[in-house]
């Protein structure tokens, strides 16, 4: 939404001009919320859920920090506005929804630093309309171009930017050294999963679509547990190999998978 954050926040210094400022930020907590409900069903104001005084939708009214009632009878929460955190948050899910949208689509992605400055520089713009998540009043664009490392601003605010490079690990596969992209915080990219997994689907369904004993099932099983490239934590808990990205319990069913790293291989 965007306000003035000076409405809720008295010992705001930042610029007076509107600003995004995230929902979330303007919302009261639960026991206000319930305070200003017990106001209004005692109210005789309150017809069919709205009030009739203002004409507002009382439960939609009642979460907002900045509402008043127009009868005095409970007023608007004051609320510290820090935008340098909303906009590190939300520039952060802005480039880890690129990362997983852009490259497929064969658009570079620009590095989360950046997308946080053109995020600042857009949300202090009075062409900035505040639609959905942004939609800029002279090229019509959405947020979405706030992450492509080729934007650039309209009016001359930012420009284009050096795009994200994803990093990638040397790996031992066999004696020959390979890479493995892989996403923010060294976890396997999209690439990298779906060439795993479609290259141990293609081989298994090949070869009839095999699967290995319980007690073989096992003994991969505790190779992987003692691996440091093992996250015990993936998918939902289950395991899952830091490397090919591959779920240990689809995996290691597999007679025709094989480690990444060769310490267990086919059977049969």
């Amino acid at each position: 939404m965007r306000i003035n954050p000076k409405v809720i926040d008295p010992a705001y210094s930042g610029p007076e001009a509107l600003v995004e400022v995230p929902d979330k930020m303007l919302l009261v907590d639960r026991r206000v919320y319930e305070d200003r409900h017990r106001v209004c069903l005692g109210c005789n104001k309150l017809k069919g859920g709205k009030c009739e005084a203002c004409g507002c939708p009382v439960p939609g009214k009642l979460r907002w920090v900045m509402a008043s009632c127009p009868e005095g009878k409970w007023g608007a929460v004051q609320k510290k506005v820090n935008l340098e955190s909303a906009m590190e948050d939300r520039a952060a899910a802005y480039f880890e929804s690129a990362i997983k949208q852009l490259p497929r689509m064969g658009v570079e992605v620009a590095p989360v630093e950046v997308i946080r400055e053109r995020l600042g520089a857009c949300s202090k713009c009075s062409h900035f309309t505040g639609e959905g998540e942004g939609v800029c009043g002279v090229n019509k664009c959405s947020s979405l171009t706030l992450r492509k490392a080729e934007a650039r601003c309209p009016i001359g605010r930012w420009g284009v930017a050096q795009p994200y490079t994803v990093p990638a690990v040397p790996v031992e596969t066999g004696g020959a050294k390979g890479f493995y992209a892989v996403a923010p915080g060294g976890r396997p990219g999209l690439a990298t999963m779906a060439k795993s997994l479609a290259s141990s689907l293609v081989g298994f369904v090949a070869a009839g679509m095999p699967v290995v004993s319980e007690e073989q099932l096992q003994a991969r099983l505790d190779i992987c547990r003692s691996c440091e490239k093992w996250d015990a934590s993936g998918f939902k808990g289950t395991g899952r190999c830091s490397l090919c990205g591959c779920s240990t319990q689809a995996k290691l069913r597999m007679a025709t998978s094989e480690c990444p790293i060769k310490k267990w291989g086919r059977v049969g």
